[in-house]
């Protein structure tokens, strides 16, 4: 947000710093608050130290200061904003769910547009301008087009982009004989496995958002915090959480890494997770098994959970005791 638009990578996410990440978020808040608290609401996207440096940048380009208690963003601050977006954004609800309170930011919706409170963060994550962003991220089907564009470096406007469009460009490099996923550099495969199903908006927007970040800042998130212990015992805690039926004992990994996502913010890509918890069950501190019965999981699900080991397959985590 250094410039009064996003910048526009020729193919691809665009980049994300922490401190672009933050300053509409201040915006969208009444009161200052503490590293600590914006820590815990974000705590979705990023950790503490990076909160810390971003707030540091902020600071030193005047767009935010620290008022004894917390931070707040300052009248540059709320300028550029309001360029970059062209007008005032909001995030406010006429709902909160115990879920908001309980799980931070990204649990909120915007219902008052009928959009989401991420709208502001995919913009700059997918190059959408600001007066275009909130109509295209309104629906599920507007963050797709933009996403699919972006990732498949489709010679289409993000802003305004319509779903049948995209299937258009698609079928055409289909005909051509075109790769339908164009060379844009980077993971793109790892991104777009990571994405899940593009029908399911919060991991979505969870996915894009966060990768962008990690274009940025390599250590946002870094998919390894070097604390296999901690790492394992944080799986556990979301497993035990969720189930995957009709299995009782196991759920799929990839259900695991959409939940983690959502609260943990060493997520990283889902191969990075997958390598973590190959590694967390070799020294048994998780436990992996192989689904037996493929009909017992979506087959989405299914893909998405496979991990192929060396000597054999895996596609659940087991709770504790199982």
């Amino acid at each position: 947000m250094s410039d009064a638009t996003p910048s526009r990578p020729a193919g691809g996410l665009c980049p994300v710093t922490v401190d672009d990440f933050l300053l509409p978020y201040l915006y969208t808040i009444t009161a200052s608050q503490s590293v600590g608290k914006l820590a815990q609401n974000l705590r979705s996207y990023v950790t503490k130290p990076q909160v810390e440096r971003g707030l540091d940048s902020l600071v030193d380009r005047g767009m935010a200061a620290f008022d004894g208690k917390g931070f707040a963003i300052t009248p540059a601050g709320r300028s550029l904003v309001e360029t970059t977006y062209g007008g005032k954004i909001t995030r406010k609800s006429k709902t909160k769910s115990k879920a908001t309170e309980k799980n931070g930011i990204d649990a909120t919706a915007d219902k008052s547009s009928g959009g989401t409170d991420t709208w502001f963060w995919l913009a700059l994550a997918l190059g959408v301008d600001g007066p275009s962003a909130r109509r295209q991220f309104a629906k599920i089907d507007g963050i797709r087009a933009s996403a699919m564009t972006a990732l498949f470096n489709l010679p289409l406007k993000r802003g305004g982009v319509s779903m049948a469009q995209v299937l258009a460009a698609i079928t055409e490099r289909a005909i051509a004989g075109q790769p339908v996923v164009a060379e844009i550099g980077g993971n793109t495969t790892e991104l777009v496995g990571s994405l899940g199903k593009l029908t399911d908006r919060k991991p979505l927007e969870a996915a894009l958002i966060r990768a962008a970040l990690n274009l940025a800042d390599p250590a946002v998130p870094s998919g390894d915090t070097g604390d296999l212990a901690g790492f394992a015992a944080r799986v556990h805690a979301v497993t035990e959480r969720l189930s995957s039926p009709p299995l009782s004992d196991a759920v799929a990994i990839a259900q695991v890494y959409d939940a983690y996502g959502r609260t943990h913010a060493d997520a990283g890509g889902l191969e990075a997770f997958k390598a973590r918890l190959v590694r967390a069950h070799a020294d048994r501190l998780v436990s992996l098994a192989t689904l037996d019965s493929p009909d017992a999981l979506d087959r989405d699900l299914r893909l998405r959970s496979e991990i192929q080991g060396q000597h054999r397959r895996f596609h659940l985590i087991l709770r504790r005791g199982a």
